[in-house]
């Protein structure tokens, strides 16, 4: 699969493009729905970034921890879609 930013460099002449919240949040929800389903895409949803901080909110407990637990592996997994380091953290708000 072809991350995110080859497709923006290819619509900006070859320059690096900043990826705002939006697609963020899209591409997270996207990762999110792949790794739990619909019970997980409905209970997590992102609610604010910045500074390369993803902040979350959680239906249930159940969830932060689940998310906390595999952080490492959702911020790679959005990074390597979109091309670019653009998660370092993710955090419940």
């Amino acid at each position: 699969m072809k991350s995110l930013q080859s497709y923006f460099e290819k619509k900006n002449g070859g320059a690096k493009v900043d990826v705002d919240e939006k697609t963020i949040f899209h591409v997270f929800s996207q990762v999110i729905s792949e790794e739990y389903g619909r019970q997980g895409a409905k209970a997590i949803t992102p609610s604010f970034y910045k500074n390369k901080i993803l902040f979350v909110k959680f239906s249930q407990s159940l969830w932060a921890q689940e998310v906390w637990t595999n952080r490492g592996h959702l911020i790679k997994r959005v990074n390597g879609r979109v091309g670019q380091d653009v998660l370092v953290n993710i955090k419940a708000h």
